[in-house]
């Protein structure tokens, strides 16, 4: 008396009604309120020479529901906690993204003091349970060799 394709049937609906974000990095998901930095989706730039060439990552917001995704703040994408300095939105994602749409955003990691530089990428959205859509970021500030005074007072 009970029809478990029915109930599957309205469930889907239920859930069609909204957007669904999903965001990569370099082609792997990053999930929602990951803050464990990686290497291999982007979320860990590697090292950055301290006045030396930025590293930027690529990041890509998808709409996998079947309604306009909205990204609620302005700037879209902000940089948050940590080493805020260090990091830097440079292209930002259009909105709205519709269905089965896609936009991207660059952020730049541009260190100006030496270790390991943190932050969180944040933006606002309507997805019903990934809003704000945060994710940790690091990068490593290093000096070229040539930039390190050596003890005797002379640079290598």
């Amino acid at each position: 008396d009970e029809n478990p394709y029915s109930l599957a049937s309205e469930g889907l609906a239920e859930c069609l009604r909204f957007p669904e974000i999903a965001v990569s990095g370099r082609g792997l998901e990053i999930p929602f309120g990951d803050i464990s930095p990686r290497a291999a989706d982007g979320t860990d730039f590697g090292e950055a020479a301290v006045d030396g060439d930025p590293v930027d990552q690529v990041f890509v917001i998808e709409n996998l529901g079947l309604v306009d995704l909205d990204l609620t703040d302005m700037p879209a994408v902000t940089i948050s906690g940590g080493s805020t300095a260090a990091f830097l939105v440079v292209n930002q994602p259009t909105t709205p993204i519709p269905a089965g749409g896609s936009s991207s955003f660059t952020v730049r990691f541009d260190p100006e003091v030496l270790g390991i530089q943190t932050a969180n990428v944040v933006f606002g959205n309507n997805d019903q349970d990934e809003s704000p859509f945060t994710f940790g970021i690091q990068g490593t500030s290093v000096t070229e060799v040539s930039d390190v005074l050596f003890a005797d007072g002379f640079e290598n």
